[in-house]
């Protein structure tokens, strides 16, 4: 409470007088008399108005008291503060970020700020108009510029919280584009403890800032991760944090799963009790899984006021599992090379056998000695090993849309973008520019090589091996698709033999076709998920974890250019769909159709809730940022003065009321 005068309070010295009334005794003069006997009357009054006497309790003194205080208060004129009602037309917005699922109110945040709401709506002047705008991720207009109580009501009724992070900033932007005069009055609700929200120059009206909910008890699951190592071992690791203001106590319980559905059966695998103070964390890790695990889960048990955060899930990485379709007259080093890689499988056929559409579904084509007319689709890397030479007249290029099905030899720099020189003798091979790590642990010192076909090193490439200072390795993004051509026969070479051409080979795939069997990465609620899929996939389906399927078109986006689309999707050059309806969080199955069958794999979407000091989002453009009490927040005072000269009126009328009886 505050005061407007408080220098009124210095009234409160006429207390003083008045006290010193009741114990202040009359001087009366003495006279002799005759006899006593008929003054004993005086004699005690003499006694009982002595100078001074002892304070007794008396009611008419403390109603004087009383009454002054009273009076005294009223001149200090004393208020307090409180938010401005809703003036000229209303916009609600309304946090439906995970914070309002929090039970610590009754039934949630979430119905506290909309019973809020309603309120605002029922008091809604005539001739006034009202907006709602529910906040999470994304603002969402529930209704606009609406006088209709009803409609209003509706609009409310229909809303949910979601599993989302707030931007209030956005939901701010469009409350402004609501607020329609100087005069109107913007009402935000927020989940969060102390919310700094920032508040836009722009925004038209009073805006008041209010605060749902008070200290929670509650403990999350911060971070979870699956990692399988090389050797085939799966680990998992679990950090959970005390998001809440009490110190909690809770069982964290592991589950793993090895089903490949959404909904799959969970066997717990560790059991831990945690007790962390506010703002605390630990981390928990458990290794040596059972390898065909699918899927790990991470859940707290005995529950807090905030149930959202108490579960997380992590699909694990598969195995590592790569096609590449080798196309050659018949080379004991390459197929060996490629053959002993883990997860990769090697298709061996001649020049004759191969068709466009083999090539399909494939991560990796090889052609040595030679390159079809029609190529695989963009999305598959080609290494070509030891191509024909580029004749002086280059024909017109053939792509993959020729319709034709000649497969006979046809020149490298027609197709590629690359010029290959006659046949020569070579001296050694030395390392050139190797920015994808080709010739990592690959040793080269006395490497004997017989004849070479040198190559000119194209714009979109780099020379990683040569000799005699040609080149006779190019490695390169050109466009869409990962290309690289050795310019000499391994079986021509000490190389194809020794111990450091399968090291090279390993390399060179994994820079041509990284492995795309799942979908990693940490998403939360409304992200974005890229789905890596297959050239050769017809259809693409996600099941969320209730069970819906969406079909998901794997064609490219449209205007995109092929650089940009392999840059901002799959590895392979190739445009990845985005899905993103991921409003739930849990396992999603991605299941591609493919010839032959149906790949499966899995992602997670969790809340990872972020700590409450970074709820709030920072000041943005020319708007300003406070706490929830003073972010450009209307608060009018409320005098208390008229109360307390009504208390003394009633107070001086009692105390007239008990001396007049006494008299």
């Amino acid at each position: 409470m505050n005061l407007l005068a408080p220098a009124a309070l210095g009234l409160g010295l006429l207390a003083i007088p008045i006290v010193a009334m009741y114990i202040l005794k009359m001087r009366r003069p003495p006279r002799p008399v005759p006899s006593t006997f008929l003054w004993e009357q005086v004699l005690d009054d003499a006694q009982a108005n002595a100078p001074w006497q002892r304070l007794r309790r008396n009611l008419l003194l403390l109603l004087q008291l009383l009454a002054l205080a009273a009076l005294v208060l009223a001149l200090a004129r004393p208020y307090t503060l409180r938010a401005a009602t809703a003036q000229g037309d209303v916009v609600a917005v309304l946090d439906a970020s995970y914070l309002t699922r929090a039970t610590d109110g009754a039934p949630s945040r979430f119905a506290e700020a909309k019973r809020r709401v309603g309120a605002l709506i029922d008091g809604l002047g005539p001739d006034r108009v009202m907006s709602i705008v529910l906040m999470a991720r994304r603002p969402r207009v529930l209704i606009a510029q609406s006088a209709d109580h009803a409609a209003l009501h509706a609009a409310l009724d229909g809303a949910a919280p979601t599993y989302e992070t707030p931007d209030p900033a956005a939901a701010l932007g469009v409350a402004s584009a609501l607020s329609r005069t100087s005069h109107s009055s913007v009402f935000v609700y927020m989940a969060a403890g102390d919310p700094a929200v920032a508040i836009p120059d722009a925004l038209r009206g009073v805006t008041t800032v209010q605060s749902v909910g008070g200290p929670l008890r509650d403990l999350g699951v911060a971070a979870l991760a699956a990692a399988r190592a090389t050797d085939g071992t799966i680990s998992m690791l679990t950090r959970v944090a005390n998001y809440g203001a009490r110190a909690t106590t809770l069982d964290l319980r592991l589950d793993i799963t090895t089903d490949g559905g959404v909904n799959p059966a969970w066997r717990q695998v560790d059991l831990r009790p945690l007790t962390l103070a506010p703002g605390a964390s630990t981390v928990i890790t458990r290794a040596i899984l059972p390898p065909n695990t699918t899927a790990v889960r991470a859940r707290l048990a005995n529950g807090d006021d905030l149930a959202a955060d108490d579960v997380a899930w992590a699909a694990v990485p598969a195995a590592p599992s790569r096609r590449v379709l080798l196309v050659t007259p018949g080379d004991i080093y390459l197929s060996g090379a490629f053959g002993i890689l883990p997860g990769v499988r090697v298709d061996e056929i001649t020049p004759d056998a191969y068709t466009a559409a083999r090539a399909r579904c494939v991560d990796t084509a090889i052609f040595e000695q030679t390159l079809p007319a029609t190529l695989p689709p963009a999305s598959v890397p080609i290494f070509a090993v030891y191509p024909p030479t580029t004749p002086a007249a280059a024909t017109t290029p053939v792509t993959a849309t020729t319709p034709t099905t000649n497969t006979t030899a046809i020149p490298v720099g027609t197709s590629l973008d690359l010029t290959v020189g006659s046949a020569t003798s070579a001296n050694g091979l030395q390392a050139g520019e190797d920015p994808y790590r080709l010739l990592q642990d690959v040793a080269l010192n006395g490497v004997a090589v017989g004849s070479v076909r040198p190559l000119v090193t194209p714009p979109w490439g780099y020379a990683v091996l040569r000799t005699n200072g040609l080149p006779v390795l190019v490695a390169g993004q050109n466009g869409a698709r990962r290309e690289a051509v050795l310019g000499f026969e391994p079986s021509d070479s000490t190389w194809g033999g020794s111990v450091g051409f399968p090291i090279a080979m390993q390399n060179l795939l994994d820079w041509l076709a990284p492995s795309t069997t799942a979908t990693n990465g940490v998403y939360r609620p409304g992200d974005p998920v890229a789905l890596p899929t297959l050239a050769c996939a017809t259809n693409t389906t996600v099941t969320d974890p209730t069970g819906a399927k969406t079909s998901v078109s794997t064609l490219p986006l449209a205007g995109a250019s092929a650089t940009s689309a392999a840059a901002s999707t799959d590895t392979t050059g190739a445009a990845a769909p985005l899905f993103t309806d991921t409003n739930a969080p849990g396992l999603y199955s991605v299941e591609q159709t493919v010839p032959g069958g149906v790949q499966r794999g899995l992602f997670a979407v969790n809340l990872f809730p972020l700590s409450q000091a970074s709820n709030a989002p920072a000041a943005t453009g020319g708007g300003s940022s406070a706490p929830a009490a003073s972010a450009k927040q209307t608060r009018v005072p409320v005098e208390w003065a008229p109360l307390a000269a009504a208390l003394a009126l009633l107070a001086l009328c009692y105390e007239w009321f008990v001396a007049a009886r006494r008299r």
